[in-house]
């Protein structure tokens, strides 16, 4: 009896505690059930509010861009180049440059759509194109990309080098417009937009051959023939008879006129910043020394000599233009004497301010 006694008891223990377990389960259970509910009630209200932003922000995009058809097709130039760049860049699997090539000109291409070209020298650009055109940019700079690696037409790549002018891309926007010079040798356009370039940055030379594609296209091209004779001044004297023949044949005066004096103006500029000078003309001579120091710190000992010369001829008793000066002798060769010289003077006009 006490033997089936303690048996009973024992069962009546076991399943206190297999129930206490399980009512502990279940109770455990019904919190994270009431926590899990809660997160997806959250949830859902984000996703709904989230939802309703991004309904009121597409009928407002859809509502300033109704009357603008064009912009709104430049999301997909946008989608074009997110693509583009991803498969570039952000895939992780090494593609070839033939690929590579091929997605650039789909991106470039994309923007051209949108880009009928300069007309009359005037080009409208969309809105909004900027900054595309931008990306395309950095995409190609880090793509090491050149122009002749994009898959265009001739005209695409003027149309593009245009693009890449109005972002101030020079570098990118000459690189296309040689480009379709290649392809294309006469096309004026494209050379006079080269030139335009060539011309800002005062590459004399490189706008020289471009002025004389021009005029075997277009011989008679007055402003032409007479920047050139300024160009060539006190270089050829073949090709400035040349041209001042053909100005007196098209019944024009060789002779500098008003637009020769422009042109002067900017064939000036041109050469100063071939040499890596702006007009040094208005600077006073401490400024000038300023400037032929950090030429000197450069390597540029022909230029800094130049700087210094105009510095002293404002200003004779100058110490530090006389020491640089010395310093620019000693950088040459046989200039010991000279060098020595220069010091000498810088060092005695330092001691008359010292005293």
């Amino acid at each position: 009896m006490e033997d089936s006694t303690l048996a009973i008891f024992t069962l009546i223990g076991a399943l206190g505690i297999i129930l206490s377990t399980l009512w502990f389960k279940h109770k455990t259970l019904l919190n994270q059930r009431r926590r899990i509910v809660e997160k997806l009630g959250f949830v859902q209200y984000n996703l709904s509010e989230t939802s309703n932003k991004l309904d009121l922000l597409s009928r407002g995009v859809d509502t300033i861009l109704s009357e603008t058809p064009n912009v709104r097709d430049l999301l997909g130039v946008h989608q074009s180049l997110e693509s583009a760049e991803a498969l570039l860049f952000n895939q992780g699997i090494p593609i070839s440059n033939s690929e590579s090539c091929a997605i650039a000109s789909h991106a470039a291409k994309s923007i051209l759509n949108h880009y009928p070209g300069s007309s009359n020298g005037n080009s409208e650009i969309l809105v909004g194109l900027h900054p595309l055109v931008e990306r395309l940019a950095s995409m190609l700079h880090q793509s090491d990309m050149m122009a002749e690696d994009i898959e265009l037409s001739a005209n695409e790549h003027r149309r593009l080098g245009e693009l890449f002018y109005a972002i101030n891309r020079t570098d990118w926007a000459a690189d296309c417009f040689i480009r379709a010079n290649d392809l294309n040798p006469e096309d004026e356009k494209t050379l006079f937009s080269l030139a335009e370039i060539q011309r800002k940055n005062g590459e004399i030379e490189a706008l020289d051959r471009t002025i004389e594609r021009l005029l075997a296209i277009n011989p008679d091209n007055i402003s032409l023939l007479r920047e050139q004779i300024i160009l060539l001044e006190g270089k050829e004297t073949s090709r400035i008879s040349r041209n001042s023949v053909r100005l007196e044949a098209l019944g024009e005066n060789p002779e500098p006129s008003s637009t020769a004096s422009e042109l002067s103006e900017i064939a000036k500029r041109a050469k100063l910043a071939e040499k890596g000078l702006e007009d040094d003309s208005e600077l006073t001579h401490i400024e000038l020394i300023q400037k032929a120091s950090k030429l000197f710190a450069l390597g540029e000992i022909t230029i800094a000599q130049e700087l210094v010369q105009q510095s002293l001829e404002i200003e004779n008793k100058n110490g530090p233009a006389w020491l640089l000066n010395s310093k620019l002798l000693a950088a040459g060769e046989n200039n010991t004497k000279s060098s020595l010289k220069s010091a000498r003077r810088a060092a005695s006009l330092r001691n008359r301010s010292i005293k």
